[in-house]
């Protein structure tokens, strides 16, 4: 089935640098480093309970080497988030905002939630935007690459734009001012 997402392919192993922040990894989860190199019994319960459940990570900011990356487990409660490390060897699938976005398009939930229907008024406002990429993060993206609710009524829309080049100001002030009828 094409979800929309990359497979991690050969030559992602060979160009680490592909993998950016905010990407989501579907990983291996027996391989992934919990405890940031401290004692894995430092993990909490739920970080155990929700990596096994999902077996997805977000990919923090950081250094990014050829045996780790920096990643994040999220929790079913805002505040119940994990750095954790991930070698690469573990990872099986790289989800991109941008492949969510892709996903989402293609999905109408009559329920959404209304950071879930910001999405939509962007992909509409934003189809201008044709020399960067960009797509949902936090809360909607986990959503969308999951398909469990993982929003609430008072989420928030987390939007990455991975600009490929320099972003004009007038270009930035188009993206703003759009946000805001959002």
């Amino acid at each position: 089935m094409d979800d929309g997402a990359q497979p991690f392919a050969l030559e992602c192993r060979m160009n680490l640098s592909a993998i950016l922040p905010h990407y989501l990894l579907r990983v291996n989860a027996t391989e992934v480093i919990l405890a940031n190199d401290r004692d894995d019994q430092c993990a909490s319960s739920w970080v155990f309970r929700e990596l096994r459940k999902t077996s997805l990570l977000v990919v923090r900011r950081g250094a990014v080497t050829r045996d780790r990356i920096p990643v994040g487990i999220r929790g079913p409660e805002r505040s119940q988030r994990w750095a954790a490390l991930c070698p690469p060897s573990a990872i099986q699938q790289i989800i991109t905002p941008t492949d969510l976005l892709k996903r989402f398009e293609t999905t109408r939930d009559s329920h959404a939630s209304p950071a879930c229907r910001g999405l939509g008024s962007l992909g509409v406002d934003w189809r201008w935007l044709t020399h960067s990429c960009w797509g949902p993060g936090g809360s909607v993206g986990f959503e969308l690459a999951t398909g469990k609710r993982t929003t609430i009524p008072r989420s928030d829309l987390d939007v990455v734009v991975y600009a490929n080049e320099h972003l004009s100001r007038s270009d930035a002030q188009r993206l703003l001012v759009s946000t805001r009828g959002s």
